[in-house]
């Protein structure tokens, strides 16, 4: 299917103002899949789109379309500018050692008494 190239910025072209009629992009695969590429295409002046992509007009997907690619964007800056990550690990507490067996006979005891039942290797 042939794809064409549309600017990104002119929300009121038919193109985008028809982009989420389409049944398959209303399906849950493709949203996704359209987020994924007005991601990519940040930094870019144009986004490319299949016929089955476009369809009828309508003013409410024309909003829809356009807050979708103000939160792309709105959330890329905040990306780049670090006011959204991932928040450090809190350290791990080191056990303390005399809550852990210190020789080879307390480890096979402690081990031993967690084990709900009796192991033993089949004898021929």
């Amino acid at each position: 299917m042939p794809r064409q190239k549309f600017a990104i910025a002119d929300l009121t072209c038919p193109v985008l103002r028809k982009l989420l009629r389409d049944r398959e992009l209303r399906s849950a695969g493709r949203k996704p899949d359209l987020v994924k590429r007005l991601i990519d295409s940040e930094g870019s002046d144009e986004i490319e789109l299949s016929d089955n992509e476009i369809e009828d007009n309508d003013d409410d997907l024309r909003q829809t379309v356009s807050a979708l690619v103000e939160n792309v964007a709105s959330i890329m800056a905040a990306i780049k500018n670090g006011q959204i990550g991932v928040p450090p690990v809190p350290p791990v507490p080191p056990v303390p050692s005399a809550v852990l067996p210190q020789d080879d006979d307390a480890i096979a005891e402690a081990h031993h008494q967690r084990t709900p039942f009796n192991i033993t290797a089949p004898t021929h």
